[in-house]
């Protein structure tokens, strides 16, 4: 019981930020973790799958989300394939220790093993 109020909460407070920030932001990604993410924008909201992984080190997750899934927008992807290809990014991050791709090969690595 506990465990859901708890949840319960968390989810209001969410989203009460998405319809404060919905106005401003064309685009909103809300990392949830081990759960994926969710995309909000002026069309909708959805939910993208995470992938389970075994975490080692979640240093840098955050950061290289954010940075796939801008690279991936900006390359023309849309908001949720770019989601699923940021969640790629992270959980194959998580899985070494380091907070960061250690060469740009590994990033063209990177992008080679995502399937959408």
């Amino acid at each position: 019981p506990l465990r859901r109020q708890r949840q319960m909460c968390i989810r209001d407070s969410l989203d009460i930020a998405i319809n404060e920030l919905k106005d401003i932001a064309p685009e909103l990604y809300i990392t949830l973790g081990s759960d994926g993410a969710q995309v909000v924008t002026q069309s909708g909201s959805s939910n993208v799958s995470g992938l389970s992984v075994k975490p080692i080190d979640t240093n840098g997750a955050g950061d290289i989300y954010a940075g796939a899934c801008l690279a991936a927008r900006s390359q023309g992807a849309s908001p949720q394939d770019a989601a699923k290809f940021a969640n790629h990014a992270a959980a194959h991050l998580i899985q070494t220790y380091g907070a960061r791709l250690t060469s740009i090969q590994a990033y063209a690595d990177l992008k080679a093993s995502f399937v959408s």
